[in-house]
Formats: C-alpha cells, sequence, structure tokens
C-alpha cells in the first residue's frame, strides 16, 4: 500500500497568508530539523516552516533520539522570533499542545500529558520540543518542533516502545494523508499564538491544556533528572503552564518549576 508524503507544495497554499507558515523550507533529509533550524537561525524568518522528508535523528525531550522510515511520521519545525521574556517561553510548550491536541481530534480522542506529549488511547502519537537561543541575556529567537506517528505499524516499534507508543494509522484503521494534518496543525498554532501575542493572556491556552489532560486528578510518580522519584497527585495546571502537585504528606500542592522531571503513572506510563 502506497503511503501519502509530505508534500509541499500542497501545504504552502492554504498558509501562504499566515504568520506562521509564509515560508517554507522542504528538506529531503536531515539529521534534525530543530537542530538545522537552530543552526540556521539568523537566515530564517520569524515564521518559517521547516520540514523533513527523512529526519535520521529526532530529537526528543531530555536528550533522547529516533529515526523513522520516510512516510510513517510527520517532523516539522517552526521559527519564531517573538518579542517575550524568557520567563514565558515555558508556555510556548503548552501553546503548542493545545494547537496540536486541536488538530488530532480529528483522528480520536486526543489527550495532553503534561508537558509536551499527545496520547490517544493512552499511548503517544506526538510529541514538541521547543528550544531557544540566546545572545547574552536577549532571546533572539525559538525553535517548535513536532513530531506525530502517522503511518507506523506496530512492527515499526521496539518491544519497549509497544507499550507505551502509537500511530494515528494504527489506532484508526486509516492510512493518513500528512499534508492536511500539517495545515491544520499550523493553522491552529497560529491562531492560538497571534491571540496570545495580542492578549497575553495565557488563559487561551492554558484552559484547553487543563480541559484535554490525562494527568489532572490522577496519581503520578515524579522522577527528578537523577532518576529518584516521589508519588503525588496531579491537581491542576497553573497560568504559568506549570504542573501542579501535592506530593505525599503534603497539605497543599506545588508546581513543578522546570521540565527537566517526567510524570509517569503508579502502574506504568500512564
Amino acid at each position: 500500500m502506497n503511503i501519502p508524503m509530505v508534500t509541499p507544495s500542497i501545504i504552502a497554499k492554504p498558509i501562504e497568508q499566515l504568520g506562521i507558515g509564509h515560508s517554507i523550507l522542504a528538506l529531503e533529509t536531515v539529521a534534525s530539523t530543530n537542530t538545522y533550524a537552530l543552526d540556521q537561525l539568523p537566515s530564517l524568518d520569524h515564521g518559517t516552516l521547516v520540514l523533513a522528508l527523512d529526519q535520521s535523528k529526532g530529537k526528543g525531550r531530555l536528550g533522547r533520539e529516533w529515526h523513522v522510515p520516510p512516510g510513517k511520521s510527520v517532523s516539522l519545525s517552526i521559527v519564531l522570533k517573538p518579542t517575550i521574556s524568557s520567563d514565558t517561553l515555558t508556555l510556548l510548550t503548552q501553546l503548542t499542545a493545545a494547537a496540536l491536541c486541536r488538530s488530532l481530534k480529528a483522528y480520536g480522542d486526543a489527550k495532553i500529558k503534561w508537558p509536551n506529549d499527545i496520547l490517544m488511547d493512552g499511548k503517544k502519537v506526538a510529541g514538541i520540543l521547543i528550544e531557544s537561543h540566546f545572545e547574552q541575556i536577549s532571546l533572539t529567537g525559538v525553535v517548535i518542533g513536532v513530531g506525530i506517528n502517522t503511518n507506523l505499524l506496530p512492527e515499526d516499534f521496539s518491544d519497549e516502545l509497544k507499550e507505551k507508543a502509537s500511530s494515528l494509522r494504527d489506532l484508526s484503521g486509516n492510512v493518513i494523508d500528512p499534508n492536511p494534518l500539517i495545515v491544520d496543525v499550523i493553522r491552529q498554532l497560529n491562531l492560538l499564538y497571534y491571540e496570545w501575542i495580542e492578549s497575553k493572556d495565557a488563559s487561551l491556552f492554558i484552559d484547553i491544556c487543563r480541559k484535554e489532560s490525562i494527568l489532572i486528578n490522577k496519581d503520578v510518580r515524579v522522577y527528578s533528572p537523577d532518576g529518584t522519584h516521589k508519588e503525588a497527585r496531579v491537581t491542576d495546571i497553573n497560568s504559568f503552564g506549570e504542573l501542579m502537585v501535592q506530593y505525599e504528606g503534603q497539605q497543599s500542592p506545588e508546581p513543578l518549576r522546570t521540565l527537566d522531571f517526567s510524570v509517569r503513572g503508579v502502574n506504568g506510563y500512564i
């Protein structure tokens, strides 16, 4: 069965008038769209969409890497050069999660696993990685990386990943055309981003993240960078996009102030 491929000419027309996606850079093969965008940041305009037909070393949170056969996933990065303070940068992860979740609702009951994963049927189908670049203390740009498992089959996943990851094709039973999906992701992201920039009101997307959270009101384990963990209950996502957790033995919740933490279910991935 033929798998529809990412086709820049199809994607370009519907988004050419948007602030995000007006310029598309399509790469046949690249190690990582995020790495490429960061390396080329000075020469790339705000809103540039970087697409990879084949990405050999995709980047994930906490330094994880992966490679997916061409045509079986979407790999893209978006260059932003916003005039925002560095303390609001973490909100971009929740903004992107809200936009991505909205788009993936067309394919199933998408939920958000804070901070940067989109799940269906309890399995990860998409992820987000946001990286920023500074010159001294001045923000020069942000790169939003998005990966979506579109047409992967169960045999494409390792035994370890089969327990916690899936694809839109596997869950829906249908071959996925990546082109309308990419267009809708860009449209949703463009809408939420410029609403936020103009209003300075993060509740526009934080409310989506709360509504679609798979973690709120669940007992979890919060893993620190050193691998140790604590038992906790997730109570909310605050206005700064931080997960509110109440650790065992404590009387009130506190925010996770860094994305270096990992949150997992008590009995598994979620």
